[in-house]
């Protein structure tokens, strides 16, 4: 090495110094200065003076998919907990709790989830965003079929941008969801017309413009990663060819 030299599992020090106690240095790097690891602090030696090296964190990593989707749901007027006591949950005071990410299938993803939670929120209506789970509850007489038109919904959204298999919902109800025709709203099921009402609210408040731009924004990464996808990525199920948009 031309300027420095970096010496691995080598924990000597220059000037005969010895490393500070307990420092556990794995490393040595000689460049008229040296680094040692001192918990809790990083220490930095300049000659024979050790130093403090404090280096302040300012912004934290966040996976751009999740920027995405949690900002749609902040400006749609929801905020995103997550719990590892539920799956989906909403209160109707404008909290939606989902899975932590360890209690989530492999297919799943936080992007997913609230998009199928705003499907939900388009096929009850506006003012469902004012009662628990939108009024839903999986049990009373016509749940199913609101839970089918919701599907139809993020196929339509979805499909239309290419991403019907890569923002396609991994509940008991995905072999309904694949099961649907290249157009969606095709069928005389009691669901097809409660989805139609569901589209027509999309560019109303509070959903529009968000949801689109979030969709919009997800076709755009969905492009960029596809390519470098392997096999079993759910971006190598970007379709670059999506259905066309519905009037």
């Amino acid at each position: 090495m031309s300027n420095f030299e970096l010496r691995l599992g080598l924990p000597s020090f220059p000037y005969g110094l010895a490393p500070p106690a307990g420092s556990g240095l794995p490393f040595e790097l000689i460049a008229g200065c040296s680094i040692a690891k001192v918990e809790p602090l990083n220490m930095i030696r300049f000659g024979t003076t050790l130093r403090p090296m404090s280096r302040e964190v300012r912004f934290q990593y966040q996976d751009p998919l999740d920027a995405v989707w949690l900002g749609a749901a902040a400006r749609v007027g929801l905020r995103v907990n997550r719990s590892n006591e539920v799956f989906a949950a909403t209160d109707g005071r404008g909290v939606l709790t989902l899975g932590e990410e360890a209690t989530l299938d492999a297919d799943d993803c936080l992007a997913q989830m609230i998009f199928h939670e705003l499907c939900h929120s388009l096929v009850q209506g506006p003012d469902s965003f004012t009662v628990p789970d939108w009024g839903l509850d999986n049990v009373a007489p016509g749940d199913e079929v609101r839970e089918h038109a919701c599907l139809r919904v993020q196929a339509v959204l979805a499909g239309a941008r290419g991403l019907r298999e890569v923002l396609g919902p991994t509940t008991d109800f995905r072999a309904y969801y694949d099961a649907l025709p290249a157009d969606p709203l095709i069928g005389d099921e009691p669901s097809v017309p409660l989805a139609v009402a569901a589209l027509g609210r999309v560019d109303q408040a509070p959903w529009g413009p968000h949801l689109v731009e979030a969709l919009d924004a997800t076709r755009v990464m969905a492009a960029a990663a596809a390519p470098y996808a392997a096999p079993g990525s759910l971006w190598s199920r970007f379709s670059p060819a999506p259905a066309p948009p519905r009037p």
